[in-house]
């Protein structure tokens, strides 16, 4: 397993080319491939302090979870504004009284690149998929 199998099953689709109304589904997807498991399963690992997956051997076969590659940021901007909520994924974490799940210092995606941990970003995005509060 390597970065390329990592990407068929969790990337399938890169995010431009995901519709606007799969978007919550594909970065469910991704965030779910960034959960330890699904990383030793294929080899990979999080770089630490950092917001990129390599492979367990060659840190320049790497996957950055970035602007690029988020189909919501592609989609709905980046970063989302706080005042006025475009992106699912920030309305679901407001609604739920939290921080900007992308751009605080406590949101999802900083807490991932602190600890590793996807499941808060996941929760986010599954919440955001229901329409509902996390």
């Amino acid at each position: 397993m390597s970065l390329k199998t990592w990407i068929a099953e969790f990337y399938p689709v890169e995010a431009k080319d995901v519709p606007p109304e799969k978007a919550v589904e594909a970065s469910l997807l991704m965030w779910r491939g960034a959960s330890q498991a699904n990383l030793e399963r294929h080899g990979m690992r999080k770089m630490a302090g950092e917001y990129v997956l390599c492979e367990e051997d060659d840190e320049c076969a790497w996957f950055g979870f970035r602007v690029g590659t988020c189909s919501l940021c592609v989609h709905y901007g980046a970063p989302c504004e706080h005042e006025s909520p475009h992106c699912p994924l920030a309305a679901a974490s407001f609604a739920a009284g939290g921080a900007h799940p992308c751009f605080s210092d406590n949101g999802a995606y900083e807490r991932w690149s602190d600890t590793g941990d996807p499941e808060p970003m996941i929760r986010l995005l599954q919440a955001a998929l229901k329409g509902a509060k996390p």
